[in-house]
């Protein structure tokens, strides 16, 4: 419906099932003699004879593989749980050493998710010193660019130095956004704003200053004017910099106001190209990124022991009853 966002569910309700299988079941790696392409999958039974993989399809769904053990070339089970055991909350740099190495393995299912765990740990653990770079580690595990986006927007959160560079998502960025069905004044607002919100103040004033910009921003509302607009304009980028995130997050959705009233989304509703984000990514620019709710896991569950994560205090509660 125009104007009103959609919200990227299907990617993260993938991104659940597969962490839930990965629960059940082992993730294994199988290389079959007379292939050249190893199989990821998960293990879903073996015994002398044969092993039994679930593999997922390109569609979304899951087949069962049988292979026999004398077709079975090389087989490998990617997870150390004694590595993970030995984790300690008070070494979180041990939680990012361990992700890079899973991450070498991305295409194996549960080393992919394991190594997104162990980064975004070892970020919840240690947020001023690994956090930025954990979270770009993160990126490159992602598998759909909105869940890049996610991660990169929270590791410019992170960042003191507040790196822009970190929010130009850049292969699906496009200069030269269709506007058809606003008015000339409406595109050179839109156009002013875009240009303001980017630090380009030269070029800002050239567009606000064309006829019936003035009553665009009127209408509009928003954190900025138009006499605010013009005069930070005319100071210049030396003696003002460029918004700070909150203002921009609010130009970015005073722009949307203005785009919503064109006709620059595609039959499937969906906007043809954004500079910063897609249709489903406002909610999460608009809304404050919780790192501790980056991942749908319990982040204060650190310490692995038995097959699972736990809590420190669980943990002390199991070794006491077991004593």
């Amino acid at each position: 419906m125009k104007g009103r966002p959609t919200f990227g569910w299907f990617p993260i309700l993938g991104m659940l099932i597969a962490m839930a299988i990965a629960a059940r079941l082992p993730a294994v790696t199988v290389l079959v003699r007379g292939e050249s392409e190893p199989i990821y999958g998960y293990l879903v039974r073996q015994d002398d004879q044969q092993i039994v993989v679930r593999i997922a399809q390109p569609d979304g769904s899951w087949a069962e593989r049988v292979l026999a053990r004398d077709q079975i070339e090389f087989f490998y089970q990617p997870i150390d749980e004694a590595r993970l055991e030995a984790l300690d909350p008070k070494r979180p740099e041990e939680y990012r050493e361990y992700a890079e190495v899973l991450a070498e393995k991305k295409k194996d299912p549960e080393a992919r998710e394991l190594s997104l765990r162990l980064y975004w740990l070892a970020a919840v653990l240690a947020p001023k010193e690994l956090g930025k770079s954990c979270l770009l580690g993160m990126t490159q595990l992602a598998e759909s660019e909105a869940e890049a986006r996610r991660y990169r927007a929270a590791a410019y959160l992170l960042d003191p130095s507040r790196d822009r560079s970190l929010l130009e998502w850049g292969s699906t960025v496009k200069e030269d956004v269709s506007l058809r069905g606003l008015t000339d004044a409406e595109r050179a607002a839109f156009r002013a704003l875009e240009a303001y919100r980017r630090g380009d103040y030269s070029r800002a004033l050239q567009y606000a200053q064309r006829e019936g910009v003035k009553e665009v921003f009127q209408r509009l509302g928003g954190p900025i004017g138009y006499e605010e607009l013009c005069e930070a304009c005319r100071k210049g980028a030396a003696d003002r910099p460029r918004p700070d995130a909150g203002v921009a997050v609010q130009i970015l959705l005073m722009e949307k106001r203005l785009w919503d009233t064109s006709s620059g989304a595609d039959s499937s509703g969906e906007l043809r190209a954004w500079y910063l984000m897609p249709r489903d990514s406002w909610n999460y620019v608009a809304k404050p990124l919780s790192l501790n709710e980056l991942l749908p896991f319990d982040a204060r569950a650190v310490v692995f022991r038995n097959g699972k994560w736990m809590r420190p205090e669980e943990l002390a509660r199991v070794d006491a009853a077991s004593r």
